[in-house]
């Protein structure tokens, strides 16, 4: 006999189907029907220094296919706090990246041994869910290589059965607190697409019972939404007077090649963002690849320069820690399991599909104009794979109900104070009504990790901004 849970799972992928066939999107998903649905483990410090309780878990979202994730319940008050779901990209990278280096409650030490408390983590404000996804990625399982998701129509209703068992059988006290969802990098094409479907299948009363949470907002950490300024904009960062030019300064004769292949470029994406043709896309990046990124891929190609942060390569640990056999057991793993940073498989086999290159924008308008969701972006001074000039040029040009009023905004600096109360430039940042843009100083593609305390400072005063906005 199904359970309860299996017939729940099972009319929610319907739901999500018939949003899909609606859009005319199809879905490959599996309902699963039978077996164990779920597991959770609650943690201490012995696993993460948290200051606060943290739980570990799985949902089986599909026959042979589990989500893995880490809960951290917020450090005040977490029965009041929202829940902010972070997804880190790749395509293929392990969410707890998030959760170790960046606004989690803990930070891995340098020898892989333990974990020291966080003081600026988000956890501070929020509760704070980290998943592994798509399935086969970091904790999260498949059964077998055929079941492994190879693009956002097969990863979104895995999510969103995750979604609905964690907020109706497993921590149904935090489904009236609100929900926000964060992705970084790759993220800027998960969290977008999946809060769209979501949000589709909360419009019928069946996805109100199985999705029964309301949807504060989206964060895009160094996200890529559409890459149509992201490649020409490297001109803005080498060929002129930036701060990225201070370590890296391309000659005359690049620039100007650089310039005169731009205008090309950015018509080919403009054909991309026309039709959503995923070829059409792809001969976009590749064009825009070959005549204009080519001189800087040289450089990370070299090892000279990362494309995730010009200054330095950068580097971690936490496949050292989490593979480690007294971890696996204490988060309830019976047998030893390989955990990876990145699925390398999964990466490729996404980043091979010319549906890549198709931009998140209409999600993202969708979102801001008829859910009226508030987002806030986040951008690293010096991330050059997702850029703070392709990022301003893109929000500018990004055709929602506000932008002429978002448009005329001019960037302007903005301070936080640290923990010695000294008051520091954070960046620049502009806004207008649900859509806020924060550049951030001294930080790359993983901004919330290299600037901890400045990043959490923004956080917490766009959460307090659209909770008046939500009181009222």
């Amino acid at each position: 006999m199904p359970t309860i849970l299996a017939i729940a799972v099972l009319l929610l992928l319907l739901l999500l189907c018939s949003v899909r066939l609606a859009t005319g999107r199809p879905t490959t998903q599996e309902p699963l029907v039978s077996g164990k649905k779920w597991a959770m483990h609650e943690q201490d410090n012995r696993t993460c220094n948290a200051g606060s309780r943290t739980f570990t878990g799985t949902v089986n979202v599909a026959t042979g296919k589990t989500l893995s994730f880490w809960f951290v319940e917020s450090r005040q008050a977490p029965e009041d706090r929202p829940v902010l779901v972070w997804l880190s990209g790749g395509p293929g990278a392990s969410s707890l990246i998030g959760l170790f280096a960046e606004i989690g409650p803990c930070t891995l030490d340098r020898d892989d041994t333990q974990t020291s408390l966080n003081p600026d983590s988000w956890s501070n404000h929020a509760n704070l869910l980290f998943v592994d996804q798509p399935a086969g990625v970091g904790f999260s399982t498949i059964d077998d290589e055929s079941l492994m998701p190879g693009e956002l129509d097969d990863a979104s209703p895995d999510f969103s059965t995750l979604m609905s068992t964690f907020f109706t059988l497993m921590f149904p006290q935090y489904a009236s607190n609100g929900v926000i969802f964060a992705g970084e990098s790759h993220g800027g094409r998960y969290v977008p697409r999946y809060v769209y479907d979501i949000a589709r299948a909360k419009r019928t009363t069946l996805g109100q019972h199985l999705l029964p949470f309301e949807v504060l907002g989206i964060i895009l950490v160094d996200a890529l939404v559409g890459a149509k300024y992201q490649t020409t904009s490297q001109y803005d960062l080498f060929c002129t007077d930036s701060p990225s030019s201070e370590y890296l300064r391309f000659n005359e004769s690049v620039c100007e090649a650089m310039a005169a292949a731009t205008p090309e470029c950015e018509r080919l994406f403009e054909l991309c963002e026309v039709t959503l043709d995923p070829y059409s896309c792809k001969a976009a990046g590749d064009f825009c690849d070959n005549e204009v990124g080519k001189y800087f891929t040289a450089e990370y190609m070299s090892g000279r320069r990362s494309p995730y942060d010009g200054t330095n390569p950068g580097g971690g640990s936490l496949n050292t820690y989490l593979n480690k056999p007294e971890i696996q057991k204490l988060l309830g793993f019976e047998r030893p399991v390989n955990y990876s940073d990145i699925n390398y498989a999964l990466n490729e086999k996404w980043t091979r599909n010319p549906i890549i290159t198709v931009p998140s924008t209409s999600e993202v308008v969708h979102l801001l104009d008829k859910e009226n969701a508030n987002v806030l972006v986040l951008n690293g001074q010096f991330d050059v794979a997702d850029n703070v000039p392709g990022t301003v040029r893109f929000y500018d040009g990004l055709g929602w109900h506000g932008q002429a009023g978002y448009r005329a905004r001019n960037l302007e600096e903005w301070y936080w104070k640290d923990s010695f109360g000294e008051v520091r430039k954070g960046g620049t940042r502009k806004g207008f009504r649900n859509l806020q843009f924060f550049s951030i100083n001294g930080a790359g593609h993983q901004s919330p990790g290299d600037q901890k305390g400045a990043v959490r400072s923004v956080f917490e005063r766009w959460l307090a901004d659209i909770q008046k906005r939500t009181i009222r």
